[in-house]
C-alpha cells in the first residue's frame, strides 16, 4: 500500500451566502496569488499572541475556566506550552500582548531547535493540534466508543502519545480521541456540500455531542487519496488541523491552536468567524487544480459562519 498522497491538503465547504444545495464551482479558479493574503488578514484586524507573556496567559486562563475546561486539562496544556517554548527562539515570536498577524504565520517551524529537541526528548515528537484540542476538550465532549474507529491517519499522533513522558490520556480517552478524529470514507466527487454532509452524518453516527456555549472545536477537513499497488484509489476525509474557538463578550473570536509538532502554540484574535475562516483557508486552501474537493471548516458539527475559499479570486487582493 502506498502512503496517502500529501497533495491531499484540499477540499471545501459552503459559504455563508450559498445554500447547501449549491455546489462550489471552481471552474474559474486560477493558479495565481490567493485572494486571502496576510495583508488582507491584517486589514480584517487579525492579531495574534504566542502566550509568552503573563497578560496573555492570564486572559486565556480566564477564558478556558469560563468555558468549563478542567484544571487538569488546563495544566496538561500549560505544561506543554512551557516545554514547547523552551525549544523555540522567542525572538521570532510575539512576546507581549497581541500584534497584527504577519508573514511568520507560515514559517514558525524555522524557530524550533530540532537538534536539541531530538537530543533531549529522544523519540518523543511532541504534541500537535489534535492532541492539544482533545486534551483540553475531553471533559466537555461526549464521545461514545461503541463504533469502530477509523484511525489510520492518526499514526503520528498515536506514536506521540505512546512515547510521551507524561502519559496524558487514559485508555478510554485514547479511544475517544480516535473516535473524534476518525477519517470518513468519501467519493472522488469535488462537491463540497456532499463532503460536509458525509462528515456530519459520520459524527452523528458516532454519537459525538459538542458543548453548546463558551467553547467549540474548529476542524479543517481535507480530502485525501490513498492509492494501492494496483493503482486503486481510496478517497477519504480527515481532520488536517483543529483548534478551540472561544467567543469574547464583545463578539471577538479567539482561536487557540498548536500549529504542528514543531511549531508553537498561539492564540489568534478575530473580529468575527469569517476572519477566522479566512485565516485557516489562507493556510490550507493552497492547491489549485487538484483532483479533490477543497478544504472546508466545521465548528463543532456545523459549517463555520462566513466560510469562503482562498483561491476564488484570480486577481488576488
Amino acid at each position: 500500500m502506498k502512503p496517502w498522497i500529501p497533495f491531499a491538503l484540499s477540499m471545501t465547504l459552503l459559504t455563508a451566502c450559498q445554500s447547501p444545495s449549491e455546489p462550489v464551482d471552481d471552474s474559474s479558479w486560477s493558479e495565481t496569488t490567493p485572494s486571502i493574503t496576510i495583508p488582507a488578514l491584517q486589514r480584517e484586524g487579525v492579531t495574534w499572541s504566542h502566550l509568552v507573556d503573563d497578560a496573555s496567559r492570564q486572559q486565556l486562563r480566564k477564558t478556558m475556566t469560563r468555558a468549563g475546561l478542567s484544571e487538569a486539562s488546563q495544566q496538561f496544556f500549560w505544561d506543554d506550552v512551557d516545554r514547547s517554548l523552551d525549544y523555540i527562539d522567542s525572538s521570532q515570536l510575539v512576546t507581549s500582548g497581541f500584534e497584527p498577524i504577519d508573514e511568520r504565520a507560515t514559517r514558525l517551524d524555522e524557530a524550533f531547535d530540532v537538534e536539541r529537541w531530538e537530543k533531549e526528548q529522544g523519540v518523543f515528537i511532541g504534541y500537535n493540534c489534535r492532541i492539544t484540542a482533545f486534551g483540553l476538550m475531553r471533559d466537555v465532549l461526549d464521545i461514545p466508543t461503541n463504533v469502530e474507529a477509523r484511525s489510520r491517519e492518526l499514526f503520528m499522533d498515536n506514536d506521540a502519545l505512546d512515547e510521551s513522558p507524561d502519559a496524558p490520556f487514559t485508555k478510554e480517552e485514547r479511544a475517544q480521541f480516535e473516535q473524534l478524529f476518525s477519517y470518513v470514507p468519501t467519493t472522488p466527487s469535488k462537491n463540497v456540500d456532499e463532503k460536509v454532509r458525509e462528515v456530519q452524518d459520520a459524527l452523528h453516527e458516532r454519537g459525538i455531542a459538542f458543548p453548546d456555549e463558551h467553547v467549540s472545536i474548529g476542524t479543517v477537513w481535507l480530502h485525501a487519496i490513498n492509492e494501492d499497488e494496483e493503482g486503486k484509489e481510496d478517497h477519504y476525509l480527515f481532520v488536517g488541523h483543529t483548534g478551540l474557538i472561544f467567543e469574547e463578550d464583545d463578539g471577538h473570536i479567539l482561536l487557540l491552536e498548536k500549529l504542528s509538532f514543531q511549531e508553537p502554540y498561539q492564540l489568534v484574535r478575530f473580529p468575527n468567524r469569517q476572519a477566522l475562516s479566512d485565516y485557516w483557508m489562507y493556510k490550507y486552501d493552497t492547491n489549485v487544480g487538484q483532483p479533490m474537493a477543497k478544504p472546508f471548516i466545521l465548528e463543532n458539527d456545523q459549517p463555520i459562519e462566513g466560510y469562503r475559499p482562498s483561491l476564488d479570486n484570480p486577481t488576488g487582493s
